[in-house]
């Protein structure tokens, strides 16, 4: 008999009669390369909504529209204006549109790209096409006229007839520049030619417009809106939207499609040792069975050829089953977030043939590589040396270990510790995948719960500051007072502007120590967190520092604690002048000055003793049911010492006053118009520059929406992850209680107790996980230092909790994922007999 006749037989059955084996082996590599396939999936397609867009092939702009004024101003958009001079020339039959180019904020914002040269600065310079075939430094002859033009509606620049263009004084430009003539452009462009020089006079333009919030999800209705065009005037570049979308969700893209990249490494690695370790624990007579194979005449290259069938087979079932399940998890996962990138899903996005068969191979070497590296030893072993019934040979343990620790347990462990190399080996690399899984897991975790949080408990949707890039500058109060005036005509629907002039340069105020009620200084210095200090003058006066917020008020600031004065007057300030106002709410506020009265005299400096006098003009309580209306929170500042803005201006100067105007709306998604009227009031008051917004409101969205796709994009591959890792440690336990099995069953019938094995494996796989442990740390703490100096992954924001993601990775979730499993193990060490080491069969 020929066993080479049987050998495809005997394969089919080896799969189809080892279940466990076939089962494990088939969720293993199946779920390997579904992690290999997504993760390639969504690499592919991430890197591809953010590549760089081809500006040569599509312009670095948003949108592109007709214009026949000016564009309104506004700190979200860029503009380039592409002035329509009316005029038209022939060369070589085709017609070209004479234009002028006019830049403001963005000098990359065009719809093509200048191949070479510079753009002109004199009336005889042109740059022109390269489809002219032209270069820079050679003439041009050309007779500009005006000529009747007409668009089409698709198209934003002009055409016309060529026979209402007849050359007849021509003038010599110079080429500086050439710019590509994109298929994008001549899109919009048509037939005509168009060339920039430098013309007298412009009729309409056509703007290209590059918006700095593209990725909130009404940019295109906002600029409809703010633009008063309809859709069909209006050209969106979708692949320049596209790919500053993705860019400003996930802020470094390159981190992302590395993370991938990581991701599918660790599915590999696990996969390699999950499936040795599932042959080891399926497979307890395939020795002998090979043994068999051997002595009726099996050649090692036919006991080769079956080895590869079964794990080609098994390898090839996994493999598609992977890509499978990967495609239907890409499928679900992509349609999570690309809506909200401008981009329509595809069937081609999930069945990319590169990514198919890459994953494919993939999968299908694993289980070739782990299960030939498995059964390697068993090609070419004699038949005898198969079927014989030996029992693993142990190496020497590299050294002995001294311990003062004298239980059984910890002396049989020093002593069995280190003589299965390759299964220590093993436990550790195991370990070791799962809480570098766990780390990076818990990093990404912890990065999108601060996304989600960054400036959602902050007290503004939008704030305003006096701060330029030169640093802090003089305010004007003119700007406050046209946002309140804005909101009363309903403009900025905000439910409280608070505006804050903090003088704390000009000193401290000081006052009597006489006007103060007893109890309540007593109650005020014992709770105090700024230092209470008394002064005694040289009159014998003693003042003290109670802390009061030192202010400078806008007029309707003043104008509106008219209602609510106790004493005095806000009418004709002047620098010397203070205006005192407490919160009727707070018993540290106008029940502290009790006897404070209006004519008294305060001290304003840097010291008591040296501080000037200051006269107190005036004195307000604003009860708790008005502080909401008014312009200042008076809630959360019970004692407020404010002059008047204009006052202290002509006295001091504001250079070194900090204004703080806070805004909070009735609804944040009015927040990209109100950012615009504000900007419009800024330039209005010519302080364009000198004001710097933030729009909390438009940061805590694009957060929100970036945590939610990092969510989208990587929470599946790291549960798939988790599985296998699992399953991956489970084999290997089972594998190790399996290769020590015989030891097991000999330590049974020499009198251990089950406690004590259980402690033996119990230190082992204790020395794996700290062992692992120490690795994973001495790993991520680097990368987390290096992260925040150079910010590579600023996506992730890996090194914000260095320590809590450690703790709660290692000694928390890990130890809950693996105690499991251990205990699992332990059950199987059970139920293995004393009596097992003496049968000649398994």
């Amino acid at each position: 008999m020929k066993p080479s006749r049987y050998i495809n037989k005997i394969a089919r059955i080896n799969i189809l009669k080892k279940k466990q084996r076939t089962w494990l082996s088939l969720v293993s590599i199946g779920l390997s390369t579904a992690i290999i396939f997504t993760s390639l999936t969504l690499f592919m397609n991430i890197f591809d909504f953010s590549r760089s867009t081809d500006f040569a092939q599509s312009g670095n702009f948003h949108y592109a529209t007709l214009l026949t004024g000016d564009a309104p101003e506004s700190s979200r958009y860029s503009y380039t204006y592409d002035y329509d001079s009316g005029q038209f020339a022939l060369y070589n039959d085709q017609v070209l549109n004479l234009r002028q180019l006019e830049m403001t904020d963005n000098q990359e914002l065009l719809p093509f790209v200048l191949k070479e040269g510079r753009f002109p600065e004199a009336s005889n310079e042109l740059v022109v096409s390269s489809d002219l075939g032209l270069d820079v430094g050679q003439t041009l002859s050309l007779d500009f006229q005006e000529a009747q033009a007409q668009t089409e509606s698709e198209q934003l620049y002009p055409t016309v007839d060529t026979a209402s263009l007849d050359s007849q004084t021509p003038t010599t430009y110079q080429i500086v520049g050439v710019y590509t003539n994109s298929a994008a452009f001549e899109s919009l462009t048509g037939s005509t030619q168009v060339v920039y020089g430098q013309v007298d006079t412009t009729q309409n333009a056509v703007l290209y417009v590059k918006d700095l919030s593209i990725q909130l999800s009404d940019s295109f209705s906002y600029f409809l809106e703010r633009m008063q065009t309809d859709v069909e005037h209006v050209v969106s570049n979708m692949d320049c939207i596209s790919s500053d979308t993705v860019k400003s969700y996930l802020k470094n893209t390159t981190t992302l499609l590395l993370m991938f990249i990581l991701i599918a490494s660790i599915a590999i690695a696990m996969s390699l040792i999950s499936v040795h370790n599932v042959v080891l624990i399926s497979d307890k007579d395939r020795k002998k069975e090979i043994g068999l194979l051997k002595s009726i005449g099996a050649t090692p290259l036919e006991i080769r050829k079956l080895l590869i069938m079964e794990m080609g087979i098994l390898g090839f079932i996994g493999a598609v089953l992977g890509v499978f399940i990967g495609m239907f998890v890409s499928y679900f996962v992509l349609h999570l977030f690309i809506e909200r990138l401008y981009i329509t899903f595809h069937i081609g996005m999930i069945t990319n043939p590169l990514v198919i068969i890459v994953s494919f191979v993939i999968g299908m070497s694993l289980m070739l590589i782990s299960g030939m590296k498995a059964y390697r030893p068993y090609i070419y072993s004699t038949p005898i040396s198969d079927l014989k019934n030996q029992s693993y040979d142990y190496e020497p343990p590299e050294k002995q270990s001294k311990s003062r620790h004298r239980s059984f347990e910890w002396k049989m462990f020093t002593i069995y510790n280190g003589r299965m190399k390759k299964q220590t080996k093993n436990i550790f690399r195991s370990f070791f995948l799962l809480l570098f899984t766990t780390v990076l897991f818990m990093a990404i975790f912890f990065s999108n719960i601060m996304y989600r949080n960054d400036y959602i408990d902050s007290n503004s949707d939008i704030q305003v500051m006096n701060y330029a890039s030169n640093g802090l500058v003089a305010p004007d109060a003119s700007v406050a007072e046209d946002i309140y005036e804005a909101n009363t005509n309903g403009q900025l629907n905000a439910s409280s502007i608070y505006t804050s002039r903090l003088t704390s340069s000009l000193g401290s105020y000081y006052s009597p120590r006489t006007i103060f009620k007893s109890e309540l200084l007593n109650s005020y210095t014992a709770t105090a967190n700024i230092g209470y200090n008394e002064y005694e003058l040289e009159d014998g006066t003693v003042y003290n520092d109670v802390y009061v917020y030192p202010q400078a008020f806008d007029r309707i600031q003043l104008e509106e604690l008219k209602p609510y004065l106790v004493a005095g007057s806000v009418d004709q300030l002047t620098s010397e002048d203070v205006v005192c106002v407490f919160s009727g709410s707070n018993r540290l506020g106008y029940e502290l000055y009790q006897d404070l009265e209006v004519g008294m005299t305060v001290l304003r400096g840097s010291d008591a003793t040296t501080a000037k006098p200051i006269r107190v003009a005036a004195i307000a309580v604003i009860p708790e049911s008005a502080q909401s209306s008014l312009h200042f929170d008076y809630a959360n500042y019970p004692r407020v010492f404010a002059a008047s803005i204009e006052a202290l201006e002509s006295e001091y100067g504001l250079n070194d006053v900090i204004e703080r105007i806070s805004i909070n709306l009735v609804n944040r998604s009015t927040a990209s118009s109100a950012t615009d009227i504000i900007n419009d009031i800024i330039v209005a008051n010519d302080m364009k520059g000198n004001y710097d917004i933030e729009n909390y409101a438009l940061t805590v969205e694009t957060n929100r929406f970036s945590s939610f796709i990092i969510e989208a994009l990587l929470y599946p591959l790291f549960f798939m992850l988790f599985i296998v890792s699992l399953m991956n440690i489970n084999n290997v336990f089972i594998g190790n209680v399996h290769l020590k099995s015989s030891d097991v069953s000999i330590m049974k019938s020499v009198g251990m107790t089950q406690f004590q094995l259980n402690m033996l494996f119990i230190l082992e796989y204790l020395e794996g996980y700290i062992n692992a442990s120490l690795v994973v740390i001495a790993i991520f703490i680097p990368i987390c230092i290096i992260e925040g100096l150079t910010g590579f992954a600023s996506a992730f924001k890996l090194g914000d909790n260095i320590f809590g993601t450690l703790v709660i990775s290692i000694f928390l979730l890990g130890f809950l994922m693996v105690a499991p499993l251990v205990l699992r193990a332990q059950r199987r060490i059970s139920r293995i007999k004393p009596i097992e080491n003496m049968k000649d069969i398994n």
